[in-house]
């Protein structure tokens, strides 16, 4: 992210952020009883965390 433009600090924070979602992610998605794509798992997750971070 910093060859982007991003500084160090925010492009550090958003890959640590990243790695610990996709960690959740993977651990939900491999529910056996799970019928949703990864991708799908994702989304959800992600709105949530947002959802969370908005009314935090």
């Amino acid at each position: 992210m910093e060859h982007r433009g991003t500084p160090a600090l925010p492009a550090a924070a958003a890959a640590q952020l990243a790695a610990l979602v996709l960690g959740c992610v993977s651990g939900e998605w491999s529910i056996p009883d799970g019928t949703d794509e990864f991708s799908d798992t994702a989304r959800r997750l992600l709105d949530q965390v947002c959802t969370a971070a908005s009314t935090a």
